[in-house]
């Protein structure tokens, strides 16, 4: 059994009680991408409404997005061409997933927060970072920020800089820490936004002596 959670625990411990009975879940059609409606929450002070996080098994990576309405019931439907996954909300309305520009004429709210990673492999040399690469289209103004291991649980707020309207890179960035974690936030509407990964490119390495 292994524990894939921990990432976005303190949102697990903000859901509802009355939430409780809502959640719902779905897999995405390619099988890698699984998803829970958990309502609406406030994590480290945030307000976040309509809450769904998003597991991609194969890079163990967590998304999460907020929406327009809560989804309280999901299932695959056969549109007589594929099978798709649709949701229903509290309002009664049912929306297919993975489909459009736009949360119901709304804007996507997005969220996605890397795993912690040692960079060279070691956990006992403190890194330092001054160049990195994102490799992206269409997240234009879309935050981005880091924490390290000593800090409290998912708090992001170090900041590294803002996206441009293509593949972004940063230099003179100066993160230190044993081990990074790395999110984007931000928000599109009316045109496709894709997110293909972070390099690291140039930095340092010092060991840590411990007493």
């Amino acid at each position: 059994m292994t524990e894939i959670s921990r990432p976005i625990i303190d949102i697990v411990r903000a859901i509802t009680l009355t939430n409780y009975s809502k959640v719902s879940g779905w897999v995405e059609a390619d099988g890698d991408h699984v998803c829970w409606s958990v309502g609406s929450c406030t994590v480290n002070g945030v307000a976040y409404s309509n809450l769904v996080v998003r597991y991609t098994i194969s890079t163990q990576l967590w998304t999460h997005s907020v929406y327009p309405s809560q989804f309280v019931v999901s299932s695959p439907y056969n549109n007589g061409t594929s099978i798709v996954n649709v949701v229903g909300d509290n309002g009664g309305k049912v929306f297919t997933t993975e489909s459009g520009l736009t949360d119901n004429g709304s804007e996507i709210m997005y969220s996605i927060i890397h795993p912690f990673d040692d960079i060279d492999g070691s956990a006992a040399s403190l890194k330092i970072v001054n160049k990195m690469f994102f490799m992206h289209t269409g997240m234009a103004g879309a935050n981005i920020n880091y924490q390290i291991p000593e800090d409290i649980l998912n708090d992001f707020s170090k900041p590294v800089g803002q996206m441009k309207s293509s593949t972004t890179g940063f230099s003179n960035l100066a993160l230190k820490g044993r081990k990074i974690s790395i999110k984007l936030s931000g928000s599109s509407k009316g045109q496709p936004m894709s997110y293909a990964g972070l390099q690291w490119l140039e930095g340092s390495t010092q060991m840590v002596n411990f007493v």
